[in-house]
């Protein structure tokens, strides 16, 4: 028997492949007018992400504290000036301006909505399989692949479908 996260190593010889071959079949590019490295955006980045998890897996583990919404609010508030940064410089990360575009807002957040369905929905499935119905991890893992399978060839066919069908 092995640890439970081993199965996360089985990656690592298909990442190392990946890596020694993408620079013979990924062409290279190159930014004619990159920017420079904004650490300070950087950090800010971090300090919005870090304290804003923390605070919510917190309550998960050990019930509703200060130390949590005390956490949120400091990622809220460094969430803030990363964006107030982003809006003075003339070279951002992200150009947050585009949220003010309905278009782009409302496909972010369908989005958003849908990845937080089909995650929600996957969690909820592979648990009603091995508890409910008692399959297996493996068992349930195989009864959920045609549904992978799917999202694959739809995920790719989008693509397609994107490439020839122009907005109005």
């Amino acid at each position: 028997h092995f640890w439970w996260g081993s199965v996360f190593l089985l990656a690592v010889p298909v990442l190392v492949l990946l890596l020694a071959l993408a620079p013979f079949f990924v062409p290279e590019s190159r930014d004619p007018a990159p920017g420079r490295i904004d650490v300070v955006s950087i950090v800010l980045v971090m300090a919005t992400m870090t304290p804003v998890v923390y605070g919510i897996k917190m309550p998960a583990k050990s019930g509703a504290s200060t130390l949590a919404l005390g956490s949120v609010v400091v990622g809220l508030v460094a969430g803030t000036l990363f964006v107030r940064r982003q809006l003075r410089r003339p070279d951002p990360m992200i150009d947050v301006r585009l949220f003010a575009h309905g278009a782009f807002s409302g496909a972010v957040l369908v989005n958003l909505l849908s990845v937080f369905s089909l995650v929600g929905f996957l969690f909820f499935v592979s648990q009603d399989v091995q508890l409910v119905l008692g399959l297996t991890p493996m068992q349930a893992g195989v009864a959920l692949l045609p549904g992978l399978l799917v999202m694959i060839v739809a995920g790719l066919g989008g693509v397609r479908v994107v490439r020839r069908v122009r907005p109005a």
